[in-house]
C-alpha cells in the first residue's frame, strides 16, 4: 500500500470512529506528508441507458407518490427501496414476453407479497405475546438483548413515552426494529410511514413495555379532565350544573313508562299524578344548568317547559304519538345490559336498581324511529327543507344510521305527521320554536371521545381533491370504460344513460380494475384503513350505490390520504431516528460541536 493511500486509509478510521487513537505512523505520515497526491476514487455518473428498468421506476414512483419518499442509502447499498425491486420484477416480466401493463401488475403483487409476509410477522408476533406472555421473556436469552430491554423498561417506569426526549424514543423504537423485527435500514424507513404498519408496531411497542398502557390511560384521563376544563370554563359553569338533582334508576323509568304506556293521553291523568311525573322528569332527566338558568339571561319560563316537554317526548314518544303505545316495550333489565354493553354505556347497580349515568342515551337507543321523527318534526326550519327536498330527506335519514328498509316507513310517518301538524290537527302539539337539546354537550363532558381508529386527526380531509391527483387515475379510468368520457364538462344526462348500460357484473369489474380485491391481511387492513377515514361504503359489495364517477373520486381520496398519512409518519420516524443517530454520533465522538442541535 501507497504512503498516499495509507495516510488516507487512517484518516478514514479515524473520522468514522473506527480508530480511537492517532496511531504513531499517523502522525508522521502527518509531519512528513507523501509527495504524490492523495487522491480519493473516482466518482462516474450513472448513465441512464446503461439501467433498461429506470424508466419503469419512475413511472412506478409518479404513478404511487408514497414510493417516491423513499431514499435510496448509498450506505446501505444490499438494500434497495420497494419501487426499485417492483421496476425489476417488471423488467423481468416484461423480458418474458408480458405487456407493460400486467407485468405491472404481476410485480405489484410481487412486492406486496414481500411487504404481507413482514406485516403477517409482526401481527403474529403480537399475538403470541398476546398468548403467552413468556413468549415476551424469549427475548431475554440473548445477553444484548436483555440488558436493552431491560434499560428501556427502567427508563418507562420513571417517565411515559410521550415525556421522554425524541432521541429516548428513537432508542427505543430502533431496538424493536432493529433487535426484535430484524428489519434493515430501509425496511425500517419504509415501513414506519405506512398507518397499518404503523399501528401494529405501537400495540406491539406497548406489549414489550407494559407501563405504557397505564401511561397512555392516565393521558387519556388527562386530557379528558382538561377538555371538561376548557368547556365548563367557556360556558361559565361548574361541574356539578351538568348534573341532575337526583339519579337515573332504570327500575323508575321502567314504572313511569308503562304508566304512560296504558294511559298516553295526559289529559286523563289526575293533576296529581302529573305533578309527579313532571316532578321525576324535571328531577331526574333535566340537567341542574337548564332550572337554574330560568329568569336568567338563558332561559325564562316558557324556554324550560319547552325543553321539558322535549324531553319527556324523547323517553315517552306515546305523549306525541298516542296511536302507537301499545306497540312500543322496554326491554327487561337483563336485555338492557347487553344493549347498554354493545353500546359502550357504563352502567352499575346502586341500592338494588340498575343506574345509568348516560341515560340520555337510551330513546336513539330503543326508540330510534320515534326519536329522530321528534327531532325533525320539532325543527320548524329543518322540517319544511326536508318537505321540499326527497334527496336531502333521504340522505337525512341514512345520516341517521337507518338502513334502506326503513325509508319509506319514515317517510310516511313524517308525511303523516306534518300534514297533521300543518292543519292544526296533531294531539299535544310542542312548540315547534326550539333546535337541539344540548344533550350531546353534555355527553361530551360524560365520556371521553376517543377515536377508535389510531390514525385519524381532524385536522384531516378529503374535500377539495388537487385536480393533478385526478389526472393520475383518468387514464386508468380510460382503460376501463372507454366508451364513457367522465370530464365534468361533458353532458352529464349522456354519461347517465351510458351508465346505466353497465350491468353489475360488468361495474364489479371495473371496480375490481380500479381497486384490485384484497387477498393479503397487509392489504386488507390498507383498505379497513381507508374506509374508517372516508366513512366509505364496501366497494365490493354489488348493492352499494357507487357510480363511476365516485369510484374515480374515491381513486384520487385514497392516492391523497396516502400521502398526507405516509407525510405525517415520515415527520415522525425522521425527528426521533435522527436525534437517535446523534446520540450516537456523540457517544463515538464524531459529531462536530458546530452541527445544530435537534429540537
Amino acid at each position: 500500500m501507497s504512503s498516499s493511500n495509507a495516510l488516507r486509509y487512517i484518516r478514514l478510521k479515524l473520522k468514522t470512529g473506527f480508530l480511537k487513537v492517532e496511531p504513531p505512523e499517523y502522525r508522521y505520515l502527518i509531519k512528513y506528508p507523501p509527495l504524490s497526491r492523495d487522491s480519493a476514487p473516482p466518482l462516474y455518473n450513472i448513465k441512464k441507458h446503461g439501467i433498461p428498468y429506470l424508466d419503469l421506476y419512475q413511472k412506478i414512483v409518479q404513478n404511487n407518490p408514497v414510493m417516491g419518499d423513499e431514499a435510496i442509502y448509498p450506505a446501505y447499498w444490499q438494500e434497495e427501496p420497494i419501487a426499485m425491486t417492483m421496476a425489476k420484477k417488471q423488467y423481468q416480466y416484461m423480458k418474458e414476453g408480458m405487456d407493460e401493463e400486467n407485468a405491472y401488475n404481476e410485480a405489484m403483487k410481487y412486492v406486496n407479497e414481500i411487504e404481507s409476509l413482514a406485516y403477517e410477522k409482526l401481527c403474529n408476533l403480537r399475538t403470541l405475546i398476546k398468548d403467552n406472555n413468556k413468549i415476551r421473556d424469549n427475548f431475554l436469552s440473548n445477553p444484548v438483548t436483555a440488558n436493552k430491554l431491560n434499560h428501556f423498561t427502567k427508563l418507562l417506569a420513571d417517565k411515559s413515552y410521550n415525556e421522554l426526549d425524541s432521541a429516548d424514543q428513537g432508542e427505543i423504537d430502533y431496538f424493536i426494529q432493529n433487535d426484535i423485527l430484524k428489519w434493515g435500514e430501509v425496511e425500517r424507513s419504509r415501513r414506519m410511514i405506512d398507518p397499518v404498519f404503523v399501528w401494529q408496531f405501537e400495540k406491539l411497542r406497548e406489549q414489550l413495555f407494559p407501563s405504557m398502557i397505564a401511561d397512555r390511560n392516565k393521558e387519556k384521563i388527562n386530557r379528558r379532565d382538561e377538555f371538561k376544563s376548557m368547556y365548563l370554563s367557556l360556558f361559565n359553569m361548574n361541574l356539578s350544573a351538568i348534573k341532575t338533582n337526583s339519579p337515573f334508576y332504570y327500575e323508575d323509568y321502567y314504572a313511569a313508562f308503562n304508566q304512560l304506556k296504558d294511559k298516553p293521553y295526559l289529559v286523563r291523568w289526575t293533576d296529581r299524578n302529573r305533578e309527579i311525573l313532571f316532578n321525576w322528569i324535571k328531577d331526574t332527566l333535566v340537567s341542574r344548568y337548564l332550572l337554574d338558568s330560568v329568569d336568567g339571561i338563558e332561559f325564562d319560563m316558557e324556554d324550560l317547559q319547552i325543553e321539558i316537554d322535549f324531553i319527556r317526548c324523547q323517553f315517552f314518544p306515546m305523549i306525541k304519538y298516542p296511536e302507537i303505545a301499545s306497540s312500543l316495550q322496554l326491554p327487561n333489565v337483563n336485555e338492557l345490559r347487553k344493549i347498554l354493553y354493545n353500546n359502550d354505556i357504563g352502567y352499575k347497580v346502586d341500592n338494588s336498581k340498575l343506574y345509568i349515568k348516560r341515560f340520555y342515551k337510551l330513546p336513539a337507543l330503543l326508540f330510534p324511529k320515534e326519536t329522530w321523527l321528534t327531532k325533525v318534526l320539532d325543527d320548524e326550519v329543518k322540517l319544511n327543507e326536508l318537505m321540499n327536498d326527497k334527496e336531502k330527506l333521504i340522505d337525512n335519514i341514512k345520516l341517521a344510521g337507518f338502513k334502506d328498509d326503513d325509508i319509506t316507513d319514515l317517510e310516511t310517518k313524517l308525511n303523516k305527521y306534518y300534514n297533521q301538524k300543518k292543519f292544526g290537527l296533531q294531539i299535544q302539539e310542542l312548540s315547534s320554536n326550539f333546535s337541539n337539546s344540548g344533550l350531546s354537550s353534555l355527553d361530551e363532558l360524560l365520556i371521553d371521545k376517543e377515536d377508535e381508529n389510531p390514525f385519524l386527526s381532524e385536522d384531516d380531509t378529503l374535500d377539495d381533491i388537487d385536480d393533478s391527483e385526478l389526472t393520475l387515475i383518468e387514464e386508468e379510468y380510460n382503460k376501463s370504460f372507454p366508451d364513457i368520457d367522465l370530464d365534468e364538462s361533458e353532458n352529464d344526462e349522456i354519461t347517465d344513460n351510458q351508465e346505466n348500460d353497465i350491468t353489475n357484473d360488468e361495474f364489479m369489474k371495473i371496480t375490481e380494475k380500479i381497486f384490485p380485491k384484497p387477498l393479503t391481511l397487509l392489504d386488507k387492513d390498507r383498505m379497513n384503513y381507508f374506509a374508517s377515514l372516508t366513512d366509505s361504503q364496501d366497494l365490493y359489495d354489488p348493492n352499494n350505490e357507487y357510480d363511476l364517477m365516485d369510484l374515480k373520486e374515491l381513486k384520487a381520496a385514497k392516492l391523497n390520504t396516502d400521502v398526507i398519512q405516509s407525510a405525517r409518519f415520515k415527520v415522525e420516524f425522521e425527528i426521533k431516528d435522527s436525534a437517535r443517530l446523534q446520540r450516537e454520533w456523540k457517544k463515538r465522538g464524531l459529531l462536530n460541536e458546530e452541527f445544530p442541535e435537534p429540537e
